[in-house]
């Protein structure tokens, strides 16, 4: 039988020292005392001591005689305990398996690197050279028009390269019976210019020049490479 007051179940020994209406832990009588079960669940704890069902206001447990509040405290303190190492052993946790697999993987994955095939890149081709002095201006003339400002040259282009070639940047260089550079000039001819081949070009006009000019100087300054 269990006591409606303290939940204490009576045992061959309780039969044995204490008359049967009577509870052993509390006292009470059974037939002069009655509670609504919901009131003996919730008044209910258990011993942590030797798990038996006892009195929430007891302050020894009856069966074992351990102090509940020496176990209360003594419960306290163990999850004080575990909270403070749950921590420590979640990391501690990580840390072994970034030791263990983290070293893994990287040793797969260079494995996975060294069983692929190598595959040999051809070398590019270097890109097609012509010297200066392959493209170089023949017999050259000028004279000044458009009413006297203009440059106007007649020449020929000379490719002694094995490249065609094709816009070709011609600049003059104006010089003054002193000698002196006293202007300059250039000009692109867009126009072809095939591998050992001369050409000869005509009209073409440099720009204005300064009115003193007595003399000209002109050369191939730069060219593009057909592909």
């Amino acid at each position: 039988m269990q006591c409606p007051n303290c939940g204490h179940v009576r045992t061959t020994q309780d039969d044995a020292l204490t008359p049967d209406g009577e509870c052993p832990s509390c006292g009470i009588m059974y037939d002069k005392f009655t509670t609504p079960a919901s009131k003996v669940q919730t008044n209910m704890i258990q011993c942590l001591a030797c798990g038996a069902g006892i009195s929430r206001d007891a302050t020894s447990c009856p069966h074992c005689g351990d102090p509940l509040q020496i176990l209360a405290q003594r419960k306290n303190d163990e999850d004080k305990e575990k909270k403070k190492l749950s921590p420590m052993f979640t990391w501690s946790v990580i840390g072994v398996m970034l030791f263990v697999f983290v070293p893994l993987m990287a040793t797969k994955e260079e494995n996975k690197h060294k069983n692929q095939p190598i595959v040999r890149v051809p070398e590019e081709a270097p890109p097609p050279v012509v010297r200066n002095d392959e493209v170089v201006l023949g017999n050259t003339t000028y004279k000044v028009g458009g009413f006297g400002s203009n440059l106007i040259l007649h020449t020929e282009v000379i490719n002694k390269s094995d490249k065609n070639l094709k816009d070709i940047e011609i600049r003059c260089v104006v010089y003054g019976k002193s000698g002196t550079v006293i202007d300059g000039k250039t000009s692109i001819v867009y126009d072809a210019f095939y591998a050992k081949e001369t050409k000869s070009i005509t009209d073409v006009n440099m720009g204005f020049v300064n009115s003193q000019l007595a003399s000209v100087g002109c050369q191939v300054t730069d060219f593009k490479i057909v592909q």
